[in-house]
């Protein structure tokens, strides 16, 4: 199907709607803010946010504990966990969890401080892939384009465009050769405007195959120079996981909409992600189609 840059485009999702209305989100980058943190999924990386589990402490200050670039995934049985290390070296080697909340509450702050553990977040790069049964630890880093495999447990910092398979997870093999991660940046998937995407399978089965260069691969798409954001509060549920909360703003890049109309407008649009009915208006790029991006 070929898509229009600025159409719109009428769908009945039927008995599906519940599950695939939240697909609106899924062209932008999303940043939740819970808990004076901040967590940040690239373009086409909101399913990840199912697999976290918040264990942090609430940080002094608006602190990012977590950042996913574009067109990451992960099975639904792995897990990704911010925060809730234990100081294994020290005498204080407990968390809060052990006290209960009651017991908590007469501490001092002298005594809060000593107990705290701060989290360092997890960082994945573009294209990320968790496989079956994975668990990714608080204070890793896995860089662009590497698979877990299925039971893997991440600690430490994974290399680019590689396998890592084991507790803890280690290298197993370059998945790429320094061809093909050549192509893969150079083409840059994550900046493709979604009106081009259905296009870029082909683009790329071509380009790897010697059909193409990367010169005439590029000039097949279009790209946008800053990605669009959606911001929300959040909360966490009962099972430590981020839940969305209400949209607080939009930002092309570093901006921040403030055009009240066009404000509004996105408003309205996204608000069919939880108006309960199978009839939605979609657009490949909304940003780009009211000529904010």
């Amino acid at each position: 199907m070929k898509l229009s840059a600025d159409g719109y485009y009428d769908f009945d999702l039927g008995p599906t709607h519940e599950r695939l209305v939240g697909e609106l989100y899924y062209p932008y980058e999303i940043e939740v803010r819970a808990r004076n943190s901040a967590f940040v999924f690239g373009r086409f990386s909101i399913g990840l946010i199912g697999r976290l589990v918040v264990l942090s402490e609430r940080p002094g200050e608006m602190t990012t504990l977590f950042r996913a670039g574009a067109f990451c995934e992960a099975h639904p049985s792995s897990k990704i966990i911010i925060g809730g290390e234990h100081g294994v070296s020290s005498i204080l080697h407990n968390s809060w969890g052990v006290y209960g909340k009651l017991f908590s509450r007469t501490f001092s702050d002298e005594a809060k401080r000593c107990i705290r553990h701060e989290a360092h977040g997890v960082t994945l790069g573009d294209g990320v892939i968790l496989s079956a049964d994975c668990t990714v630890i608080d204070g890793v880093r896995i860089a662009d384009g590497t698979v877990l495999a299925a039971g893997a447990v991440a600690v430490g910092v994974c290399a680019p465009y590689s396998l890592y398979g084991g507790i803890p997870a280690k290298p197993i093999k370059r998945r790429l050769s320094a061809e093909r991660i050549g192509m893969t940046e150079g083409f840059d998937l994550a900046h493709v405007r979604g009106h081009c995407l259905p296009d870029t399978p082909s683009i790329l089965q071509r380009l790897e195959r010697g059909q193409i260069g990367i010169d005439e691969a590029r000039s097949a798409v279009d790209y946008m120079a800053e990605i669009p954001r959606i911001v929300f509060a959040g909360t966490l549920g009962s099972n430590n996981e981020l839940v969305l909360g209400e949209i607080q703003a939009f930002k092309v890049g570093d901006r921040t909409i403030s055009d009240a109309g066009q404000d509004r407008f996105l408003r309205g649009y996204f608000a069919q992600a939880r108006a309960g009915r199978p009839g939605i208006k979609w657009s490949p790029d909304i940003f780009h189609a009211i000529g904010v991006s």
